[in-house]
């Protein structure tokens, strides 16, 4: 995994401490003592304790990075810490341990990262407005619980899942489904090739309509031309008005520009994987001359995804 993709994880182990990270000293106490979270404005409250017992106490002794009271540590005549041992009855406070944070934030700040895959400013040639919509929805893998019938996970559950994402970041329960969906590409007749439709310029115009409003939009894929078998499509979400084109869904929550390109950042329910499904390379690429839209998922590099709909919010 990348640094990136692991931050996926971190966001949500932190998540479980919403409303209490109000200070960078709370921060450090999720990883490094979740119970203080909280506490990071509170300079006396005791962290450690040698007096207590459990883990309690064999952290005091274990982080004594954190000892700065008089008879904890050694220094020389000049004053620099050479030795920090603890000491019998010792207490590791929040002021200690804010104080030691607060000294390598300052030697990171340096090194601070001042690149982004999101460059959009007014005098940007994409000429849009980034967005990001990802704290506002909840993402979440087709191959959940409610996808399994007699013990047999479902493979079909995309566009009903997709659809859940939609719900969760508060739109109606009408959201995502074929009414009125504007249809931007097709397979031909023989499917043997995707050709893009008239509409193809209406669903990129609805996309950034809904997304500058706050709201998510649910789109449907082609990945594999004649994705069928037997005469049959094998995702029954597809077979509406474009039989044989569709062959997943994905809800865009997003829109950035990457080196003058705009593109669509999606969620990708077809995957285990937090990850993949959440990941920042998960973009669908305007083409400015015809209007389509193309990105390959993070969680299969082999497969290059066209937006074939563009399902309407309720």
């Amino acid at each position: 995994m990348t640094a990136e993709e692991q931050l996926c994880y971190v966001e949500y182990y932190l998540a479980e401490h919403k409303g209490k990270l109000n200070t960078l000293t709370d921060f450090y106490l999720a990883v490094l003592w979740p119970k203080a979270v909280g506490q990071g404005g509170n300079d006396n409250f005791i962290v450690f304790d040698d007096d207590a017992i459990g883990d309690k106490k064999t952290s005091y002794w274990s982080n004594g990075t954190f000892h700065s009271e008089e008879g904890e540590y050694k220094a020389n005549s000049k004053g620099v810490v050479y030795e920090q041992k603890g000491k019998t009855g010792g207490k590791t406070y929040v002021w200690e341990i804010r104080k030691k944070i607060e000294e390598v934030y300052k030697k990171g700040e340096s090194f601070k990262n001042t690149i982004s895959d999101c460059t959009c400013h007014e005098n940007c040639s994409c000429d849009k407005k980034c967005i990001d919509l990802t704290d506002k929805v909840a993402w979440m893998s087709q191959f959940n619980k409610s996808e399994r019938k007699n013990g047999v996970m479902k493979t079909d559950g995309c566009w009903r899942t997709s659809q859940k994402l939609l719900i969760s970041a508060g739109l109606g329960k009408m959201s995502g489904y074929k009414t009125g969906m504007i249809v931007t590409a097709l397979e031909d007749e023989n499917h043997t090739k995707l050709t893009l439709t008239a509409k193809a310029k209406d669903g990129v115009s609805y996309i950034d309509t809904e997304l500058e409003k706050g709201n998510p939009v649910l789109v449907g894929l082609n990945h594999t031309i004649n994705y069928k078998h037997n005469g049959k499509i094998i995702n029954a979400d597809s077979d509406y008005d474009d039989p044989g084109t569709t062959d997943h869904y994905v809800v865009i929550v997003g829109r950035g520009c990457e080196e003058d390109k705009i593109f669509y950042r999606f969620y990708e329910v077809g995957t285990n994987w937090v990850h993949h499904g959440q990941s920042h390379t998960n973009k669908l690429f305007l083409d400015k001359n015809d209007h389509s839209l193309k990105g390959i998922p993070a969680h299969n590099k082999g497969k290059s995804y066209t937006v074939t709909q563009v399902r309407k919010n309720k």
